[in-house]
């Protein structure tokens, strides 16, 4: 039998508009019953969802390819910023044989330099700024995740950025994103805290 949880709910809703079925909105559970309604024969049903999980499949892999560039373009950074020291050190040793006065100083910018699995850290460190309010905090809660990528509470709020925002802030903006359907709230995982004591994960929609 045609398994529909395998999806995620911007899948279902592909599916459905391939189908042209129209969806009214509702939980992933209602979507799913309201797509078995629509008398979709099991074996195309069963093509539909193996197309669309393969689809899912190359994001991630395109995912970790864009990664894996990350990881070389910092390598490359890092060989680069090499470099420079070592032309400047050559440059301060010339200055001070010529007796010539003062020095080139290189001044080092502290820049989060090994991204975590995901690429996030590198992400908040170079484009986002602490969020102040809800809206600030929805942006920036969207802004860490690319579509299919999914955080547990306890990682969401050990983020440096969310450390000094209240938590009824945070609970306020997780709740309107799931509304709006930016995310998608799941009650699995092993999160220690919850939100409204059920959603322990957020998966980017």
């Amino acid at each position: 039998m045609a398994d529909l949880n395998r999806l995620t709910i911007p899948y279902l809703k592909k599916l459905a508009e391939e189908r042209d079925i129209e969806l009214n909105s509702g939980r992933k559970s209602e979507l799913i019953e309201q797509i078995k309604n629509s008398r979709i024969p099991e074996d195309t049903l069963d093509h539909l969802i193996e197309k669309y999980l393969e689809e899912k499949n190359q994001k991630k892999i395109q995912k970790k390819k864009r990664q894996l560039n990350l990881i070389e373009l910092e390598n490359r950074v890092n060989k680069v910023e090499e470099k420079l020291i070592e032309i400047i050190e050559r440059l301060n040793q010339v200055s001070r044989k010529l007796n010539i006065r003062g020095s080139v100083n290189l001044e080092s910018q502290q820049v989060s330099k090994k991204p975590n699995q995901n690429g996030q850290e590198s992400k908040r460190n170079l484009i986002l700024k602490k969020p102040n309010n809800v809206n600030e905090i929805k942006r920036f809660i969207s802004n860490l995740m690319n579509s299919g990528d999914q955080i547990n509470i306890d990682e969401l709020f050990k983020i440096p950025e969310l450390q000094e925002t209240s938590l009824t802030l945070i609970k306020q903006a997780i709740n309107e994103l799931i509304k709006e359907n930016i995310f998608e709230a799941s009650e699995e995982g092993d999160s220690k805290q919850r939100i409204d004591g059920q959603i322990s994960m957020l998966i980017r929609n």
